[in-house]
């Protein structure tokens, strides 16, 4: 019997131990996609001279062209244009690509569809719980017509799951710009 009881005590601290590892296994690999972001912040500011930076919870927006008006608040939505990219690898290129509505940019690429409504502006809601969280962080205090690049560790992506083509834990990287909004 005692035998048993330390070998089930024995089998419960390893699945601990693996447990622990694993969290700071993924934390390490956040930490280093978060230095590749600001990286990419540092070349895309010293590129575009009048590019400010915002910090917001995860979240790094890079503003390329300033919008006017009210700020885009945590429960407003947005009409955007947008592409998304897998940015594991440190770079937003036509291979990295995983979606957009823009059809010139789409079509820039080789991406062909026939279904016109794929090019059409998306609205989102910032609360709607299927918005990625890195996101929906990235666009509050976004104003109408602002251009941006809004970027994020895969702790603010789709995490440990990946959806599609996007690998889980991937960093992301999204180049928008907001169309209308409303709070």
């Amino acid at each position: 019997m005692r035998s048993a009881a330390r070998t089930a005590m024995a089998a419960i601290f390893c699945c601990i131990m693996s447990a622990a590892c694993t969290k700071q296994a993924q934390e390490t690999k956040y930490g280093k996609q978060e230095e590749t972001i600001e990286k990419f912040v540092q070349q895309q500011t010293s590129k575009f001279n009048d590019a400010r930076v915002v910090y917001q919870g995860g979240a790094v927006r890079i503003v390329l062209s300033e919008g006017e008006g009210v700020e885009l608040s945590a429960r407003g939505s947005a009409v955007i244009r947008y592409a998304g990219y897998d940015f594991s690898k440190g770079s937003m290129s036509a291979n990295s690509m995983f979606a957009t509505n823009d059809r010139s940019l789409a079509e820039s690429v080789g991406w062909f569809v026939n279904d016109s409504t794929a090019w059409e502006p998306m609205r989102i809601s910032l609360s709607d719980k299927d918005v990625v969280p890195g996101l929906a962080k990235g666009m509050v205090g976004m104003k109408k017509g602002e251009e941006a690049i809004i970027l994020f560790s895969g702790k603010y992506g789709f995490g440990k799951h990946g959806l599609g083509m996007i690998p889980a834990d991937a960093a992301l990287a999204y180049q928008l710009i907001i169309e209308d909004l409303e709070n």
